[in-house]
């Protein structure tokens, strides 16, 4: 948590805020909060029972955050030095902007799993370049990811029935915006670095709850699918890429198990060397692509490297739900100029906006009211 809040400092950013929320913690945890309100005065420290990470992060963004961009990150990841400026850019850059997320490295990797994991994170985002080109980015991911304020508002900030809340708000935001007038982004230069899961246990683990939770966010947002509001929803998304994802995806993983004992008993019973080594080389052939054409990997004299993560043995910290969620906000100046909400996106009628296009947002029960401002949505 500690590097976290630190690689935040250290991004040479003008008029930048650090809100760090903690939704019950240990002592250890508490005394790094203390030092690091001492080093930094600017750094808010905000304390709430225990009640998950969305709550955690609706409180943040709906009490206390005040700037026009709202970066989330989780306590055990840090961001690039220059990730602040760089995602403030793109939102500058595209007025039309609501979310972006950013190019996640895995940090640390020692073990065979981690490296894994490094590079099937190298791939994967990769292919993730891609979607935004097709109108196809569906998923905000919760590390570094950044938001427009107001857009987080008009739906209703992050959903608390949800175990994979960045999936769920990522749906919910597409649901309720569109995706034709609002964008989505993929920000392959914004930098931030999350360690491994470190055994196989834990990544079973991991990777279950990623899956249950975007088929649980796919089916609260099935409207979706199929849909023919084609002024409002990109037919890439709707008609090819959701419906894959369930059926091709989702379903198949059920059958998968299958299909590997069936490839195993395949190689065991026909074993041909060709075919294992042809398939060893093209899966190092693709590897290699994807690490030597990515511009943002540490290159000898650019100043870039991988932070080294330290094994941080604090159990509240590494708990989902206990975890300290850090908010960045960012209020980008550019010839004196700040960034302005939009009034030129549609929404839906149930988007929680007033008849003459004020923002009004209605918190939970014991949220104080947020005040009324020009929306960027009409």
């Amino acid at each position: 948590m500690a590097q976290c809040v630190e690689s935040l400092f250290a991004n040479d950013y003008a008029d930048k805020e650090v809100i760090v929320v903690n939704d019950g913690s240990s002592d250890q945890t508490q005394n790094i909060l203390e030092a690091m309100k001492v080093k930094y005065p600017e750094l808010i420290v905000v304390h709430q029972e225990n009640a998950g990470k969305a709550r955690a992060l609706n409180n943040g963004i709906r009490n206390y955050v005040t700037k026009d961009l709202v970066m989330g990150l989780d306590g055990d990841s840090q961001v690039a030095s220059d990730a602040l400026a760089k995602m403030a850019a793109h939102f500058e850059a595209d007025s039309q902007l609501v979310a972006a997320a950013t190019n996640v490295r895995i940090a640390s990797a020692h073990t065979l799993i981690e490296y894994a994991q490094k590079f099937e994170y190298l791939i994967g985002y990769k292919y993730k370049e891609s979607e935004p080109s097709f109108n196809l980015e569906y998923i905000i991911g919760g590390i570094g990811s950044t938001f427009r304020l107001s857009a987080l508002l008009a739906v209703g900030c992050y959903s608390t029935d949800s175990i994979t809340e960045d999936i769920d708000l990522s749906m919910k935001m597409i649901n309720v915006l569109g995706n034709k007038e609002a964008h989505f982004d993929y920000a392959d230069d914004v930098l931030c670095f999350t360690p491994p899961a470190h055994n196989f246990t834990d990544l079973r683990k991991q990777r279950f709850r990623w899956k249950y939770g975007r088929f649980k966010a796919l089916m609260k947002n099935r409207r979706l699918f199929f849909s023919r509001q084609f002024d409002k929803y990109s037919a890439t998304l709707t008609w090819w890429k959701l419906p894959k994802i369930v059926f091709f995806e989702e379903v198949m993983m059920l059958l998968d198990p299958l299909l590997v004992g069936f490839m195993f008993y395949i190689l065991y019973t026909y074993f041909d060397f060709t075919v294992v080594s042809g398939s060893l080389v093209t899966f190092l052939i693709v590897s290699l692509m994807s690490v030597f054409s990515d511009t943002t990997l540490s290159k000898k004299g650019t100043g870039r490297h991988d932070p080294d993560f330290p094994i941080d043995t604090d159990a509240d910290v590494h708990h989902q739900c206990g975890r300290p969620l850090i908010l960045a906000q960012m209020h980008h100046q550019v010839q004196g100029n700040h960034l302005q909400h939009q009034p030129n996106l549609k929404v839906d009628a149930h988007c929680p906006l007033t008849a003459d296009k004020q923002m009004r947002i209605d918190s939970e029960a014991n949220a104080p009211f947020i005040r009324t401002g020009r929306f960027f949505i009409s």
